[in-house]
């Protein structure tokens, strides 16, 4: 499988999603609303960046949008390393997928092969052995 650079945001995107969560609800039990409300309103901009449906889906379209999420993301993230630590990694997970997608210049680096685990090897952890490839 080729690299897919939106693949990899997504899946950062997911552990961000369970880390925003998790940082509001600590927020929120310390009474400090005002830095939750930030932190929820950094999340909604990205989830609507997220939504926004292009009428004429060309590459150079379809690569703005997918900066432009990584740039939301990689905000959100910084404002939630004040009370996670473990954010700034998810950060620089994200700069990393942004600098390589702008190197290849597309969302999809053709020519370059990606190993992907299946659902059921991430399920269950499986470790797979190749022999003589």
């Amino acid at each position: 499988m080729q690299t897919d650079f939106g693949r990899h945001l997504d899946e950062v995107s997911g552990a961000t999603e369970t880390l925003t969560k998790r940082v509001v609800s600590q927020l929120l039990s310390e009474r400090r609303d005002s830095e939750a409300k930030n932190i929820l309103q950094s999340w909604e901009s990205y989830l609507q960046c997220t939504k926004e449906r292009i009428q004429k889906c060309t590459t150079a379209t379809e690569t703005k949008l997918f900066h432009k999420k990584a740039e939301l993301l990689s905000a959100l993230l910084k404002k939630l390393k004040r009370n996670a630590p473990e954010a700034t990694v998810l950060r620089l997970q994200v700069e990393d997928v942004a600098r390589r997608a702008k190197e290849a210049g597309a969302l999809n680096a053709g020519g370059r092969f990606e190993w992907v685990d299946s659902l059921l090897v991430k399920v269950r952890n499986l470790k797979l052995l190749v022999k003589d490839c």
